[in-house]
């Protein structure tokens, strides 16, 4: 679980989610190593792959390609569509071309990948455009393992390679004709990707139980000082109400009572803890009714109406939404119980 944490170094990072990230990690290394010195040969990893060996979590693909997961292919950029595609069944990779600017890193001795920005512009023709901000915030968070191979990323960087990709795609020499597929994917969700989100459920909370149904845009990893220098972390929080949104993933039995201890020290200074869940974001019907019940305790401390828009914005209105630009009119409704009167 993110959730909130009670630490002296505000920084520190659980582990159960980074330890998993470190197996799938060795283990992608171990076998692009492998198929290398099988092949005798230069490759760039990218795509999934490339996420692996930069210890990034992989987002859920669209319907069209969740058999990714179940291949398991080695995936590698190729420099042209003359490469031989007879070697994903003898050796376990696939080809993918891809025309654009192709930033590398090198991940391990002779291990070279797309580097992170670069494999996250390739992702977003294969991921749905929550996802795509999911894997920006995982990107610029710290639960990745980026900092060991002394690389950072600032928004910035995102900006500067679509800014890149516009440029190379103008150069006539090039030959391309249109923009590449997903750039106008970038472009909207770098207005949706924050710094310091440490899961993707908490990527996925922020925008389609809060932002698209109305609700605030909460602090990420907001931190709470409390006695004998201790801080408590929070993954959402909207301060000026006390108010704190805790995703719980799944759950190891003996954090319990640790848990029940943060959110005791949390409520004696007068914070109330709102746990969602995976259930809480599962269907578009637990999200609505989740923004519901966090708004009710917005009206609790503010006595005041907190609009939900039960017609919920889609994720492109969402980032049209927030980087100022107009959007059809929304729809908003107190649910029964919140309030004296219901709106449609």
């Amino acid at each position: 679980m993110a959730g909130c944490m009670i630490t002296n170094e505000i920084n520190k990072k659980p582990h159960g989610m980074m330890a998993d990230v470190e197996q799938t990690q060795i283990r992608m290394s171990g076998r692009c190593s492998a198929f290398l010195n099988e092949r005798k040969m230069d490759a760039t990893f990218g795509l999934l792959t490339a996420l692996e060996l930069l210890g990034i979590t992989t987002p859920w693909l669209r319907a069209a390609y969740s058999r990714w997961e179940k291949d398991r292919y080695l995936q590698i950029i190729a420099d042209s569509r003359g490469m031989r595609y007879a070697e994903k069944h003898r050796y376990g990779v696939a080809y993918y071309t891809m025309n654009v600017p192709i930033h590398r890193v090198e991940v391990s001795p002779g291990i070279y990948c797309t580097d992170p920005v670069c494999t996250w512009f390739m992702m977003a023709r294969f991921v749905s455009l929550d996802y795509l901000v999911a894997l920006g915030d995982a990107i610029l968070g710290p639960n990745n393992r980026l900092s060991e191979l002394g690389l950072h990323y600032e928004l910035e960087d995102f900006i500067s390679y679509i800014e890149e990709v516009e440029q190379w795609t103008a150069d006539p020499s090039h030959s391309r004709k249109r923009a590449p597929r997903g750039i106008g994917e970038c472009r909207l969700a770098i207005e949706l990707m924050r710094q310091r989100v440490e899961s993707p459920q908490e990527s996925i909370v922020r925008i389609d139980v809060l932002m698209k149904h109305g609700l605030p845009e909460p602090k990420i990893n907001y931190v709470v000082n409390l006695e004998n220098g201790h801080t408590a972390r929070l993954d959402m929080a909207y301060p000026q109400w006390k108010i704190a949104i805790e995703y719980d993933g799944k759950q190891h039995e003996e954090s319990w009572e640790e848990d029940n201890l943060r959110r005791n020290k949390l409520a004696e200074l007068g914070w109330a803890i709102i746990v969602v869940t995976r259930a809480d974001v599962a269907t578009p019907e637990a999200q609505l009714a989740c923004a519901y019940r966090i708004a009710a305790r917005i009206e609790e401390r503010t006595h005041e109406p907190m609009p939900v828009f039960a017609d919920g914005y889609t994720t492109e209105e969402l980032a049209m939404v927030v980087s100022g630009k107009p959007v059809r009119p929304r729809k908003w409704r107190r649910k029964r119980g919140m309030g004296k009167r219901e709106v449609a």
